[in-house]
């Protein structure tokens, strides 16, 4: 049986890879996140804060924070933030009805 590579293994998880460099090395890598949390706006930004504070950053320009999001993604098997809808209009809905919620109940 043919060894998987780690990328192969994080893909066959259902991950999303995604080039970073080291902010002073410049040395390339490549991380495995969940595709869904890396398309919505709010996670990119905790996330791409999480690899700052371990000195790494996008190597390539649609994965900043005001880069490009691939819409329909779902969430990795195991993903902690997998009960968030991936999709924007979705969680908007969602909002939505949890305030008027609140307001029925007051």
């Amino acid at each position: 049986m043919k060894e998987l590579t780690l990328r192969q293994y994080a893909v066959l998880q259902g991950r999303a890879m995604i080039r970073v460099r080291h902010s002073l090395t410049r040395e390339n890598a490549t991380i495995g996140v969940c595709p869904a949390c890396w398309n919505i706006p709010s996670r990119r930004k905790t996330l791409l804060f999480k690899l700052g504070k371990i000195s790494y950053e996008p190597a390539l320009k649609d994965d900043l924070e005001g880069g490009a999001y691939r819409q329909g993604k779902s969430h990795a098997p195991g993903c902690p933030y997998g009960k968030m809808e991936p999709d924007a209009w979705t969680r908007l809905k969602g909002k939505i009805k949890e305030l008027k919620k609140r307001q029925e109940s007051e």
